[in-house]
C-alpha cells in the first residue's frame, strides 16, 4: 500500500541536529543527569494490566480526545468498561507505576462525571510530565509520545512546540503509531513545523498499518471522498480501511459496509455480505443494526425468511437502547396485535410514549389516531401522553395541539373539557392543520 507513496526523509533527518546544550532541551538533558531519580521497577504482572487498561483507555476516548462520562459520550457497556479501566490505572498509580499518571490526567479533566477533579487532574499531569521527563533514555516510545503531547499542551510544562515536534518523531521513529499519527497532525496543520500535506499523509498511512484507529478511521473518511491531492477519491482504498475498522469491531464501519453492501454503493451489491455487517454492528450494541435486523427478518428482506421471533428480538433490544424507530414499531406492534404479538394497548401506549419522549414524529401522528379511536393506555400513561402532548403543543406543533383538543374532548388522561378541547382546535386550525378545522366545526356546530 505505501509503494508509490514519496520518498520521505528519516525522522533523524527531519529533525536535524539534536539539541546542544545550550538549548531548552539540551540543558533539561544536562538536568536529568544530576537529578537523584531511578526508574520504578515494574512487575511483569503490573506491566500486563497497564497495557490492557491503556488499551481500553485510548480506544474508549479516542486516545485521549473523548473526555467526558456522560451517556451522550459513551453507552452503558462502554461507561462500565472505561470505570474498570479507570479503576486499574488508579490501583497501578497508587503503587508508584508512573507511566499511568498520563491517562490519569485526561480521565480526572473529563467531563461531568463524579470522577471530574480539576485539583487531581493538575496533581497528575505535573506527576506525568516529571515522569516522562525523568524516564525519557530508556527507551520507551510510548513516553516519548506521552511528553510530546505534554509540551503539545503546555500541560505540567511550558508550551514547547518544537519538543513536542522532537519527541513525536522519536515515537514515530521507534514505530509507536500513536506517534506516528501524532506528528502527521502536526504537519497536516502546520503546528510546531511548516504545513507538509505530504509528509503528513506519509506519517497517518504508517500510523493506520500499525493499527492506529484513528488513522484508519481518518484515511477511510479521506479516500471516500477525495478531500485533496493526498488524497483523491479511491473507493477501493476507503474500503480497504474501513473493513480493518470493521473488522476491528467499529460500530461505523460495520454500519457503513452493511449499507453498501445492500445498496451497492461503491461496491457490488451483495446482500448477504449486507447483513453480515448488520448483524456484527447489531450485536456490538447499535440500536440503529438491531432496528434493521428486525426490520429484515419481519418483512423477509433481502432473501431471509420471515421470523417473527427474531424480528421481535432485535426490535425490543433497539427499543431498550431508546432507538426512537423500534418504539414506535412495538407500539404498533401491540395496537395491531402483528409480529406474533397479542393486541394490547396499554403495551401499546408504553412504547410509543417512550419514541414520543425523543419528539419523533411518526409517533406523533400515530398515538394521536389511537387515542383517536377511543382507545386508551393506563391512567398513568394517559397523564403521561397528555404532558408529552401538552410540552409539543406549547412549541407551537399543529399535530400535537390537535392530539391535545382530543384528549380534552374525550377524556383520557385528564377530566373531559369540551370547552379546552376546542381551544386546542383553535389553535391547531390556525396553522391550517385541516383535520382541526373539521373537529372544530364538529363542536362548534349548532345542535
Amino acid at each position: 500500500m505505501t509503494d508509490n507513496l514519496p520518498v520521505i526523509k528519516s525522522s533523524q533527518e527531519l529533525a536535524g541536529n539534536k539539541p546542544a546544550s545550550s538549548s531548552l532541551l539540551g540543558r533539561g538533558l544536562t538536568a536529568i543527569q544530576n537529578r537523584k531519580s531511578a526508574l520504578i521497577l515494574l512487575t511483569e504482572h503490573q506491566e500486563e494490566i497497564y497495557q490492557h487498561a491503556r488499551l481500553s483507555f485510548n480506544l474508549l476516548t479516542d486516545y485521549g480526545d473523548r473526555n467526558c462520562f456522560s451517556g451522550e459520550c459513551w453507552q452503558d457497556e462502554e461507561l462500565e468498561q472505561l470505570l474498570s479501566c479507570f479503576d486499574s490505572l488508579k490501583k497501578l498509580a497508587d503503587a508508584g507505576y508512573g507511566k499511568v499518571y498520563f491517562p490519569l490526567y485526561h480521565l480526572f479533566q473529563g467531563g461531568p462525571s463524579a470522577h471530574r477533579n480539576q485539583a487531581l487532574a493538575n496533581h497528575y499531569v505535573k506527576l506525568a510530565f516529571d515522569w516522562c521527563f525523568d524516564n525519557q533514555f530508556y527507551g520507551d516510545p510510548e513516553v516519548w509520545n506521552d511528553l510530546g503531547t505534554l509540551y503539545r499542551l503546555g500541560a505540567g510544562c511550558e508550551m514547547d512546540l518544537e519538543l513536542a515536534m522532537y519527541w513525536y518523531r522519536q515515537a514515530a521513529d521507534a514505530e509507536n503509531a500513536e506517534g506516528m499519527f501524532n506528528l502527521s497532525g502536526m504537519y497536516e496543520f502546520g503546528v510546531g513545523v511548516e504545513e507538509d500535506l505530504e509528509t503528513a499523509h506519509y506519517w497517518q498511512v504508517k500510523a493506520a498499518e500499525a493499527g492506529h484507529a484513528y488513522a484508519q478511521h481518518g484515511l477511510a473518511f479521506q479516500y471516500h471522498h477525495g478531500l485533496n491531492e493526498q488524497y483523491e477519491q479511491d473507493e477501493e482504498l476507503a474500503f480497504n480501511w474501513i473493513i480493518h475498522r470493521a473488522e476491528s469491531d467499529e460500530v461505523w464501519a460495520q454500519l457503513f459496509l452493511a449499507n453498501a453492501y445492500i445498496k451497492g454503493l461503491g461496491i457490488e451489491q451483495d446482500y448477504r455480505s449486507g447483513v453480515f455487517w448488520n448483524l456484527k454492528a447489531a450485536e456490538n450494541g447499535s440500536p440503529e443494526a438491531q432496528f434493521h435486523l428486525g426490520l429484515i427478518y419481519a418483512q423477509a428482506r433481502y432473501g431471509n425468511q420471515k421470523n417473527c421471533e427474531l424480528a421481535l428480538k432485535w426490535y425490543f433490544k433497539s427499543a431498550e437502547n431508546g432507538y426512537a424507530p423500534a418504539q414506535e414499531t412495538l407500539g404498533l406492534a401491540f395496537a395491531n396485535g402483528s409480529l406474533g404479538l397479542g393486541q394490547n394497548d396499554e403495551k401499546s401506549v408504553f412504547w410509543r410514549l417512550k419514541a414520543l419522549e425523543q419528539e419523533y414524529s411518526p409517533t406523533l401522528f400515530n398515538l394521536g389516531e389511537f387515542y383517536g379511536q377511543a382507545r386508551h393506555g393506563t391512567l398513568q400513561d394517559d397523564q403521561q401522553a397528555m404532558r408529552s402532548f401538552q410540552k409539543l403543543a406549547d412549541q407551537g406543533n399543529m399535530k400535537a395541539q390537535f392530539n391535545l383538543g382530543r384528549m380534552y374532548e374525550h377524556g383520557f388522561g385528564i377530566e373531559q373539557d369540551t370547552e379546552k378541547a376546542k381551544i386546542w382546535y383553535q389553535k391547531s386550525a390556525q396553522y391550517g392543520y385541516s383535520r382541526a378545522v373539521k373537529a372544530l366545526a364538529r363542536l362548534t356546530r349548532p345542535k
